[in-house]
């Protein structure tokens, strides 16, 4: 349950970088480089939790 905010940080951020992207560039690219974010950031938060643990 450790990992929840760092997974709700991680879709904060996935939102904002697919505004930002979609605005500058293509929607596509920019929600190609959220989606890698968010599975980046799930990865971490749940290596981490499992240290914590």
């Amino acid at each position: 349950m450790k990992t929840k905010p760092a997974i709700y940080a991680g879709l904060v951020a996935c939102a904002v970088l697919v505004m930002i992207h979609g605005a500058n560039d293509n929607l596509i690219q920019g929600l190609a480089i959220g989606v890698a974010t968010l599975i980046g950031t799930v990865i971490y938060a749940r290596s981490v939790g499992r240290r914590l643990d």
